[in-house]
């Protein structure tokens, strides 16, 4: 079994319904996504080490730094 790139509908050759991949998250699709697609989508988050966070931040209970 080879590796398939398309944005259209992937048989495998083992017969029934194609499976259509997603080129983009959506809270809407129950299809799978492309692996770039989610890795482009977890670039934009805040690291868990270093990062800054700016802008109106509201807290509800205990904040610790250290450094």
């Amino acid at each position: 079994m080879g590796y398939v790139r398309t944005n259209a509908p992937v048989n495998l050759g083992g017969g029934g319904t194609p499976i259509k991949v997603d080129d983009a998250l959506s809270p809407d699709s129950v299809n799978p996504v492309q692996n770039k697609v989610i890795n482009a989508a977890l670039e934009t988050k805040l690291p868990k080490t270093g990062g800054e966070i700016s802008g109106n931040i509201s807290v509800t209970g205990t904040i610790t730094a250290t450094g």
